[in-house]
């Protein structure tokens, strides 16, 4: 198998980042009700661990890509899915708390070698992304 096949698959995955909505389309319902809050959720899991750090900060960029691309699939797996819905809505009211049990006393432990721990969850969320992407472009050979 060519390159040129692998390379129109990833770009087949990647090239809309909101699929469209008309006639009977998987992301009519619950679309942006699932999408838009996973997104924030990693936009403000990559804010919270890379923006304190400027050698950190464009790793940022990632988690927007994750959350857009990650949060299509799943509004799209939720219209399949129902209980996919509730367990983003128990994500979105139960965020706060796991921040503030979690990260935050994680930060202030860890200290001055936080950017570190930062930068190897943000190796392995992007090895996690990296897989799961591969295996969906993979699976469609």
């Amino acid at each position: 198998m060519g390159v040129g096949p692998i390379v129109k698959r990833y770009g087949a995955y990647f090239i809309r980042p909101f699929p469209g909505t008309q006639g009977f389309s998987a992301y009519r319902f619950p679309g942006m009700l699932v999408h838009l809050p996973l997104f924030l959720i990693f936009l403000f899991i990559g804010l919270y661990l890379n923006l304190g750090t400027p050698w950190l900060r464009p790793i940022i960029i990632l988690y927007i890509v994750i959350g857009l691309y990650l949060g299509r699939d799943i509004a799209i797996y939720a219209h399949y899915n129902p209980l996919i819905i509730l367990a983003v809505i128990c994500l979105i009211i139960l965020s706060p708390f796991l921040i503030n049990s979690a990260l935050k006393p994680l930060k202030t432990a860890l200290g001055a070698t936080f950017p570190f721990f930062a930068l190897v969850l943000d190796l392995g969320i992007l090895a996690a992304y990296t897989y799961y992407v591969r295996s969906l472009v993979t699976k469609e050979a």
